[in-house]
């Protein structure tokens, strides 16, 4: 289990591809999802039950199970708890934010070992070598060939093999692509903005894969709420 941060007297940590929150009292309510915000909205849901008096439906459901565990993906959470739209309360600090992205972004126990992850990583880097030349041979700059595996780490193994990636790819792109060719210099300005860019991707990618389901499922609702408003007007 990785931990992550507190948020309003729950632990939000990871458990392989879930996210957990543990209230840090009795540690007897166990809230669980696949996405960190709508288990922080769970949290916020609580606490609003708490200072209302109207306790939701899958919290009294919870509270005649033998679980401690309540899985705010089932329908009867979902359906009230938004995914995709975070938490408006004054201690959803941009400290927390930061914390909730890197714990989306972070490893799990279910990716595959490091030793494997970084094995295969450095021998794409270096089967790509011949083809960055191969390219490089036509007068086309074969960065976009390390970008792509510098993506596919990310997405596939996570965010620290993907750096690694990332820094092996900026040698190969200088040993491959920069003259004098077979040779290593000091990385240009534009080698520098190759690799920042790679690192930006490492972690923004294996962030948009973990939330694929949720953005296709906001612009299948946006599309259909344009659709509706078009054929209201109409």
């Amino acid at each position: 289990m990785k931990s992550g941060f507190q948020y309003r007297g729950y632990q939000i940590s990871k458990q392989g591809d879930r996210f957990l929150a543990t209230d840090l009292d009795d540690q007897e309510c166990i809230l669980e999802s696949r996405y960190v915000i709508r288990l922080m909205n769970g949290v916020d849901a609580l606490w609003s039950a708490l200072e209302t008096g109207e306790m939701h439906t899958w919290f009294t459901n919870w509270m005649g199970s033998p679980t401690p565990t309540i899985d705010l993906d089932e329908p009867d959470a979902a359906e009230h708890l938004s995914y995709d739209r975070t938490p408006t309360t004054p201690e959803f600090t941009p400290v927390i934010r930061a914390a909730a992205f890197a714990l989306e972004a972070a490893p799990s126990e279910v990716d595959p070992p490091n030793k494997i992850s970084f094995l295969f990583c450095c021998s794409t880097v270096a089967a790509v070598i011949p083809v960055a030349l191969l390219i490089e041979y036509f007068n086309i700059d074969p960065v976009i060939v390390f970008r792509m595996v510098v993506v596919f780490a990310a997405v596939v193994f996570g965010v620290v093999p993907a750096i690694v990636v990332t820094a092996l790819s900026m040698f190969a792109y200088n040993f491959s692509a920069v003259p004098p060719v077979f040779d290593l210099t000091i990385p240009t300005s534009i080698e520098l903005y190759y690799g920042l860019t790679n690192l930006v991707m490492s972690f923004v990618a294996p962030w948009l894969h973990q939330n694929a389901d949720k953005f296709k499922r906001t612009i299948v609702r946006t599309l259909s709420g344009v659709s509706i408003t078009g054929s209201s007007l109409a």
